[in-house]
């Protein structure tokens, strides 16, 4: 393991843990839900006897977690491609709007998506 997976593997755990004061389920802006102690002494009791999958429960949620963020990046892209493709469908030139009726486009632009960043 290197430096880095050791820090990103420290972080996804501290926040998933609640260990910072603005945690976060996977879900950006969502709150984490309060611990249900019974369904979290039967995890504990599982991953006693199972010790391998603490490992593969953490990296396939962090893994799952990079993929929801590359779909929103993603359907922000199409969406503000989608705008700006209406932006210029709306600012072509009509037959009746004479020499100049074209020239300057069709209103004020979107600015481009936002972008998350995966924790």
């Amino acid at each position: 393991m290197t430096n880095e997976e050791r820090e990103i593997i420290t972080g996804y755990i501290q926040r998933v843990g609640g260990a910072s004061a603005n945690a976060t389920g996977s879900v950006p802006g969502q709150a984490l839900a309060p611990v249900d102690r019974e369904a979290d002494a039967l995890i504990g009791e599982l991953f006693n006897r199972l010790p391998d999958a603490r490992y593969r429960l953490t990296q396939t949620a962090f893994v799952q977690e990079h993929a929801l963020a590359r779909a929103q990046n993603r359907i922000k892209q199409l969406e503000y491609e989608l705008d700006q493709a209406k932006r210029t469908a709306q600012a072509a030139p009509a037959p009746s709007r004479g020499f100049l009726g074209g020239l300057f486009g069709g209103g004020p632009a979107t600015p481009p998506p936002q972008y998350q960043q995966p924790q």
